[in-house]
C-alpha cells in the first residue's frame, strides 16, 4: 500500500507539474497569437504604405514624363528656329558681304583706280538646297567696255 500511495504521491506531483506546464504552454501560446495578429496587422499597414508610396511615384513619374515630352518638343522647335535663324543668317551675311564688294567697287570706279569692273547680278535660291551665283566680269578702258565675262556658279547647300 505504500508502494501505491508513494505512486499516487508520485502521480499527484507530476500531474501538478504538467498542469503548470500545461498553464505556461497556454500562456505562451497565447502570447504568439497576440505577437501573430500584431505582426499581421502590421503587415497589412506596410503593404498599404507600399501601394500608396507606389500609386505616388507612379503618378510622379507619369507626370514627369509628361513634362520631358513637352520638353522635347520645345528643344526641337528651338532646333527648328536656330536652324533657320541659322541660314537667314547666312543669307543676310552673304548679301553684306556682296554689297561691301559692290560698293568698294563703285568707290574704285568713282575714284577712276578701276580698270576691271566685278558685278555679282544675282544670287538665287532654289528650294534653299541650290545657290547660284552669276559674276559678270567686265573690264574698262576710257570708260569703254572692251571685254566681258560671265561665270554662273552653283553650291549645294547642306541644311
Amino acid at each position: 500500500m505504500t508502494e501505491i500511495i508513494s505512486c499516487g504521491i508520485n502521480f499527484d506531483a507530476e500531474l501538478g507539474r504538467l498542469r503548470i506546464l500545461l498553464s505556461d504552454l497556454r500562456r505562451t501560446l497565447q502570447k504568439l497569437e497576440i505577437e501573430l495578429q500584431s505582426q499581421t496587422r502590421l503587415k497589412a499597414s506596410l503593404e498599404a504604405s507600399l501601394r500608396d508610396t507606389q500609386s505616388r511615384y507612379s503618378f510622379e513619374l507619369t507626370q514627369f514624363q509628361s513634362i520631358i515630352g513637352v520638353l522635347e518638343v520645345d528643344i526641337g522647335q528651338v532646333r527648328t528656329d536656330i536652324d533657320r535663324q541659322s541660314n537667314e543668317y547666312k543669307m543676310l551675311l552673304d548679301i553684306k558681304i556682296r554689297l561691301e564688294m559692290e560698293i568698294a567697287e563703285y568707290r574704285r570706279f568713282l575714284d577712276g583706280d578701276m580698270q576691271q569692273v566685278t558685278k555679282v547680278i544675282e544670287v538665287v535660291k532654289q528650294k534653299q538646297m541650290t545657290k547660284r551665283t552669276r559674276v559678270i566680269e567686265e573690264v574698262l578702258v576710257d570708260g569703254k567696255v572692251i571685254s566681258r565675262e560671265e561665270d554662273v556658279e552653283e553650291e549645294k547647300i547642306i541644311n
